[in-house]
Order: C-alpha cells, then sequence, then structure tokens
C-alpha cells in the first residue's frame, strides 16, 4: 500500500509543489549580491514610488532578494511574443514547438535582466540621493 501511495501521480505533483515553494522561498531569502540589504530596505519603505511598486508586485519589490521582479517579466516577454507572432511572419510560422518556447525563454531572460538592472539602479539612486555611498 505504502509503495503504490509513493508511485501515484498525486503524491508526485504535490511533492513537485512543494519543491517548488522551498526553491521560490528560498531565492527570496538570497539577497542581490552588489547591495546592502539594510539600506535597502530603508529606501524601498521612504520611496512612495517603490512602495507602490512593492504592492503592485505582492511585496517581493520590499527586500531586494533574487526573486524580486517576480513573474512580472515572463508575463511582459509572452505578451511581447504573442504581439510578434500577430506580425504573421512566415519564418515564425515554420519554428517548432521546442524553438518557439526556447525564444519565450529568452525574451523573457532579457525582460528580466533590464527589470533588475534598473530596479538596482533605482535603488542606487535613492541611496545615493540620500547622500550615502554604495560602492
Amino acid at each position: 500500500m505504502k509503495n503504490k501511495f509513493i508511485h501515484s501521480e498525486l503524491f508526485s505533483k504535490v511533492l513537485f509543489t512543494l519543491m517548488m515553494v522551498v526553491l521560490m522561498e528560498l531565492g527570496r531569502q538570497i539577497v542581490i549580491p552588489s547591495l546592502d540589504s539594510s539600506m535597502s530596505r530603508q529606501v524601498l519603505e521612504a520611496s512612495p514610488l517603490l512602495r507602490n511598486l512593492s504592492a503592485l508586485t505582492g511585496g517581493q519589490a520590499s527586500y531586494p532578494s533574487l526573486f524580486s521582479v517576480g513573474l512580472g517579466p515572463y508575463m511582459t516577454g509572452m505578451i511581447l511574443f504573442q504581439a510578434i507572432q500577430l506580425l504573421d511572419i512566415d519564418e515564425l510560422n515554420k519554428i517548432n514547438d521546442y524553438k518557439r518556447g526556447m525564444i519565450q525563454r529568452w525574451i523573457s531572460f532579457v525582460i528580466a535582466l533590464l527589470q533588475t538592472l534598473q530596479f538596482i539602479y533605482t535603488i542606487r539612486e535613492h541611496i545615493n540621493f540620500s547622500g550615502i555611498k554604495v560602492w
């Protein structure tokens, strides 16, 4: 009976979900290496613009961690790729699903990289504006 439960589909789905939750929490605890976490928290709490940004991202932007950008880049990348597909380019229509998925992942990665750099730049500008040296 125990062996049957371990090999069941429900058990594997629950195990996968728990692993994703652990991975997400681990990623939220890893601080961005180039920022001082305590100073960044003070800046993020002091700026009304950054507080509103944090509210829009579900509170993920209130702490500068590895997963601070959330699902925004993925969703933006998917919307951008759908807009590109509306152009009805013949070469794009001939691409198989695997390559299409890789293109979508690369678009999401580039957008995530740009959003992360902008996030770091914004925090540093607010820190420098308050007269505190970062480097």
